[in-house]
């Protein structure tokens, strides 16, 4: 249930199908397909949509992990009253070992979101085209503990919204357990 202030409430059900399947020790693969329902307290007629996500990870050596993912979700406007928007896009990174526990990465992706009005007579907001490019290295104190550094930088274009760039640098730290 999600009741979002100045949007009316909405009620969604979600179902979906997951798997990882491991090809062999180069290879994994993620997948999770299904669809959300949504009703809406306003009028506004119920819709279904179709929602995926799909990943694939391959390490060619043991130094090296090439991963892709495509996804479509729904999501509610933080930024639009009373919208929600669907989201289909796809990334992709590299990481490799550069010197024996330091590792670089480089990754990207791009989207789309297309957004839809939740009351009645609201027109849409918008259509956004968005994408990012990230590159980082990372120290791994332990098979279980990584640290490190990255730069992103991020572009929204969109048709009616405000579109922006934007520059992110920042540090992460990683326990598995």
């Amino acid at each position: 249930y999600w009741d979002v202030e100045r949007s009316g409430s909405q009620t969604y059900e979600q179902v979906e199908v997951r798997t990882i399947y491991r090809f062999a020790e180069k290879m994994d693969l993620t997948a999770a397909v299904g669809g959300n329902w949504q009703q809406y307290s306003g009028g506004v007629p119920t819709t279904w949509y179709p929602i995926f996500r799909i990943a694939a990870t391959y390490r060619p050596v043991d130094a090296t992990t090439i991963s892709l993912e495509a996804h479509q979700f729904q999501q509610v406007s933080a930024s639009s009253l009373a919208q929600n928007y669907n989201t289909i896009g796809f990334s992709g990174s590299v990481r490799r070992r550069v010197i024996d526990k330091w590792f670089a990465t480089a990754g990207g992706g791009y989207g789309i979101a297309d957004y839809y009005a939740t009351l009645p007579g609201i027109p849409p907001a918008a259509s956004s085209t968005y994408y990012s490019v990230r590159v980082g290295v990372d120290y791994e104190f332990t098979e279980r503990w990584t640290a490190g550094a990255f730069y992103q930088f991020q572009s929204n274009a969109s048709d009616v919204l405000n579109s922006y760039t934007d520059n992110q640098v920042g540090v992460r730290g990683s326990w598995q357990f």
